[in-house]
């Protein structure tokens, strides 16, 4: 997915979306100080315990001497568990919060982003970060936070209380921590790049199951399961190989690592004995190190854990904060609206990066007008129909509408002032009239059928089981390639904005309603201005201009009949297509 730099880390993003619900998190976060404190106290009592067994006063050692303890290092675990519960809780409430926000967030970016970015980015990867990006943010928000805080304390106050007890034995329950450390370093430093590539091979995979899954009437078509299934296999294997090389890499540092933090006993407690033994260290002071030394080490290698488990999720956290930076269309410093609804195009220029695709287009649709675009593919019809609506901004020249340029006006005015349907034409799971209803949600049941009529879809819908309350399926399923057009170019006229564009959107109608469809854009243009792009010349005939577009230029304007007269290119695009209106299969047998 094209990403644009975060202005800041994605950690430090999540924070600050964390503070948007600090009360919650420093509550959990408190709640899990208050649980580790509970953690070493146990272990305090315990020492005081045994040293009372250890060394009576007055004889025996009497039960009033050791309940209290007893009980006092049974309600610690019991609080510990309490407050753990209370931290864990409150911790995914924050969290299930915050993805809700950051969700929503990123809901709201998209509608703002240049409507091209949706054209080069594929919607599996918009998905992955959607949903299993924003997913991990729980993992951190809900266990890693809190954990991390609570593993941090119990780790200062361990070692400072070994270190007041015997700081020889403090350091012998420490001694193996840098071994720890470098592992770690190490791992991540080696793991690096590999996690991006891993990260980026896994958006493609989204990409390709959802395109596998979207795709599939047309691999069914025309047998290319095997095929298709190949590449979606290809897509999960490159994935798997990248995971794989992860785990080899980590494999020597992380034994290393989880050796180091785990395997202090093998000095502590040679020590510890040898020390006990010369009489330097008492029975209590030992069992305390026995028992903290070994937690200690347990401590460290859970939060070294969740410090690689965070670099893991932070690749996550860049995509996401990447997509919420990218940049929206801007918005006018001093918005100004348009009088009238003229458009031109005044020597427009467009590229894409280095690559221009537009040079110097210039043309002028007054209301009521019908402005046609053709020509060969990739001469740039597509793209310059595509800039009235601000799908992209132009890099030269202007477009105007109303005498205002479009980038000086409200976005939300340009919208309400033009409506694009598209080829890939695209349709809710819903019912035909809530998909009619997009374009405009207070028509009347009235306005919906004359625009129906108007598309020449009326009389299919009505013969629909339910009619306008049937459901079309998803992205339309249970209709054909030429009955969702007619219902796009409906919810289009519904809307009734006083621009329409229509990119190759007839491509799918049947020659029985292509006449339909031409009379329909002639009585369109009576009200609006009007601009289709077309192969099917013959649906463009009545357009009071044409521009023929190649490599980008106006190769050619006029008339339909002055055209054919004027210009080569457009009459060689004409006779190729009554070439293919008279087309058929030969079935004639060899002489």
């Amino acid at each position: 997915m094209p990403t644009a730099s975060p202005p800041r880390g994605g950690l430090a993003s999540l924070l600050r979306m964390a503070a948007r619900h600090k009360g919650k998190m420093s509550l959990a976060c408190g709640f899990s100080l208050a649980a580790q404190l509970c953690a070493v106290a146990p272990f305090l009592v315990l020492f005081v315990l045994v040293g009372r067994i250890a060394q009576p006063q007055g004889g025996a050692v009497q039960p009033d001497q050791v309940w209290p303890l007893a009980l006092a290092a049974g309600g610690c675990v019991l609080l510990r568990h309490a407050f753990a519960a209370a931290s864990s809780a409150l911790a995914h409430l924050s969290a299930f919060a915050i993805l809700h926000d950051l969700r929503l967030s990123i809901a709201r970016a998209l509608p703002r982003l240049p409507l091209g970015f949706f054209n080069e980015t594929a919607s599996g990867q918009i998905r992955k970060v959607m949903l299993e990006d924003v997913e991990q943010m729980e993992i951190f928000i809900g266990h890693n936070l809190p954990e991390l805080i609570g593993s941090l304390l119990y780790l200062l106050l361990s070692t400072g209380v070994l270190l007041l007890v015997d700081w020889r034995l403090a350091l012998a329950s420490l001694c193996l921590l840098p071994v720890g450390f470098l592992a770690q370093a190490l791992t991540i430093a080696r793991n690096k790049d590999l996690r991006t590539r891993y990260f980026t091979a896994n958006e493609r995979t989204n990409a390709a199951m959802v395109q596998y899954i979207q795709g599939m009437p047309v691999i069914k078509a025309f047998s290319r399961t095997e095929e298709s299934l190949r590449a979606y296999a290809g897509s999960v294997a490159d994935c798997a190989r990248h995971e794989a090389r992860m785990c080899r890499r980590w494999s020597v540092p992380m034994t290393v690592f989880s050796v180091a933090l785990g395997a202090n006993m093998l000095v502590l407690l040679p020590l510890g004995a040898w020390l006990h033994l010369s009489g330097e260290v008492d029975l209590p002071t030992l069992f305390l190190f026995l028992l903290m030394g070994l937690g200690l080490g347990n401590a460290l290698q859970q939060f070294m854990t969740l410090g690689s488990f965070l670099e893991n999720q932070a690749e996550g956290r860049r995509r996401i904060d990447a997509l919420l930076a990218r940049e929206p269309l801007p918005e006018p410093a001093a918005p100004g609206q348009p009088e009238g609804n003229a458009l031109a195009l005044g020597h427009v220029d467009f590229a894409y990066g280095d690559k221009q695709v537009l040079f110097d287009v210039s043309a002028r649709l007054e209301p009521g007008r019908f402005l046609a675009l053709v020509g060969p593919s990739g001469a740039g019809k597509s793209t310059l129909a595509r800039l009235v609506p601000r799908f992209r901004d132009v890099t030269g020249g202007a477009i105007t509408l109303g005498g205002r340029d479009i980038r000086d006006m409200p976005l939300d005015t340009l919208m309400a002032r033009t409506t694009f349907v598209f080829q890939d034409v695209f349709l809710f799971n819903d019912t035909v009239e809530a998909n009619l209803r997009v374009g405009r949600p207070d028509a009347s049941p009235a306005e919906m059928e004359a625009a129906a009529r108007a598309a020449r879809c009326h009389e299919f819908i009505a013969g629909l089981p339910g009619g306008y309350g049937h459901v079309v399926g998803e992205r339309g399923a249970v209709l054909s390639g030429g009955e969702k057009q007619r219902i796009c170019i409906a919810r289009a006229l519904l809307k009734d904005a006083p621009i329409l564009v229509l990119d190759e959107a007839t491509a799918f109608i049947d020659p029985e309603n292509e006449a339909d469809i031409q009379a329909a854009l002639g009585a369109l243009a009576r009200n609006r201005s009007l601009i289709v792009i077309a192969h099917r010349l013959s649906t463009i005939t009545a357009a009071d201009e044409i521009l023929v577009m190649d490599r980008g230029r106006v190769a050619a304007r006029g008339t339909h009949e002055g055209l054919l007269r004027e210009s080569p290119l457009y009459a060689r695009l004409w006779q190729a297509h009554l070439a293919s209106r008279n087309w058929s299969f030969n079935t004639g047998g060899a002489a």
